[in-house]
């Protein structure tokens, strides 16, 4: 009985964990001359000729599970939340392959952000702004505890 009781009780904690809201966006602080480069780039784009793409996070899910953007090709990237829970789109090494524009919220827009992660919480919308500045295969996934060991993974090339 105390191991059927322990065992419950973890995997009752695991679900409330992974229940918990998705939290911030993964900021991090420019390092040498990247903000520098990335305002060269970002500068450089006709950002009337950005691709309007949609991925969705759901219930341990992606889609599309993977996605593909073409290299020099400028992306507003719609994040739409449609699950009960918090997620995010974490793809580290996506956020280096790339030049980000902004990160559009509801109130407003965070101008060349540098990021590691995108955290929405349930019901939440995001627009991503950026261009691919090198060819990459990276994996997508959401870092929220657990879910992706439900499956909630997928990939990114970029080509």
């Amino acid at each position: 009985m105390i191991r059927k009781t322990s065992v419950f009780t973890l995997l009752a904690v695991g679900l409330a964990v992974a229940a918990c809201g998705a939290g911030n966006d993964g900021f991090v602080e420019p390092t040498g001359t990247r903000m520098m480069n990335i305002g060269a780039v970002v500068g450089a784009v006709d950002w009337s000729k950005a691709e309007a793409r949609t991925l969705t996070l759901g219930e341990f899910k992606f889609s599309p599970s993977d996605i593909t953007f073409r290299l020099n090709q400028p992306y507003e990237l719609t994040l739409i939340n449609e699950g009960a829970t918090g997620h995010s789109f974490a793809a580290p090494g996506f956020f280096e392959a790339v030049a980000v524009k902004g990160l559009v919220f509801s109130d407003g827009e965070v101008a060349m952000p540098i990021l590691q992660s995108v955290a929405l919480e349930a019901g939440e919308t995001k627009i991503l702004i950026f261009v691919p500045v090198r060819v990459a295969e990276i994996p997508l996934i959401c870092d929220q505890p657990l879910h992706k060991s439900f499956g909630m993974k997928g990939e990114i090339r970029i080509e």
